[in-house]
């Protein structure tokens, strides 16, 4: 019961997160780079709108830092890890690390490859990031295709080192976007 409980909390909580803080980077772009974004993100599943859904948790990721316990000594930096310790890894730094990511600070949503952490890694990868990332693509393409998306005020962040994500977040709804519809041929 306990890890089903965990797991359902785990996919609410990091889903909300990674659509509010995608939803604040989207609506800050210029018109033609928004739409672009949105242009991507559909079809829901394809191989462009998964990429794209990876940008965004890269770029702003809800998990910021996890502990882990070293399993065996390694050397890091000159330093002996030694087995046992307890490590804190800031994987939102490692998600803007420019010897793995070209233009770290930019929002690329063509960037490949895209060997981000937002989801983890190996034996604590997350097991619903595939669904995870086809609720963001549908929930944003509802958004943004409904029309203009125009901030009422500034956002506001939980106070939590770990996990990022919005506390506020106004913003009003003005459309219909007559991009969003299709003329008659």
């Amino acid at each position: 019961y306990g890890s089903i409980r965990v797991a359902l909390l785990a996919s609410i909580n990091s889903v909300s997160r990674a659509l509010g803080l995608a939803a604040l980077h989207i609506s800050a772009l210029l018109p033609a780079c928004r739409t672009d974004v949105v242009r991507r993100l559909s079809p829901i599943g394809s191989s462009q709108s998964r990429a794209a859904v990876e940008e965004l948790v890269r770029y702003d990721s809800p998990v910021q830092a996890v502990e882990r316990f070293v399993s065996r000594t390694v050397p890091l930096g000159g330093v002996d890890i030694e087995r046992g310790q307890r490590l804190t890894l800031l994987l939102g730094c490692a998600n803007r690390d420019p010897s793995v990511f070209p233009s770290p600070d930019r929002l690329d949503v063509r960037r490949a490859p895209n060997p981000h952490l937002g989801w983890g890694s190996g034996a604590h990868a997350c097991v619903g990031s595939r669904i995870a990332a086809r609720q963001l693509s549908a929930a944003l393409v509802a958004l943004f295709s409904a029309g203009d998306v125009v901030p009422e005020s500034s956002p506001t962040f939980h106070e939590n080192p770990a996990l990022r994500g919005l506390d506020s977040y106004i913003v009003r709804l003005v459309g219909p976007n007559p991009r969003s519809r299709r003329t008659p041929a």
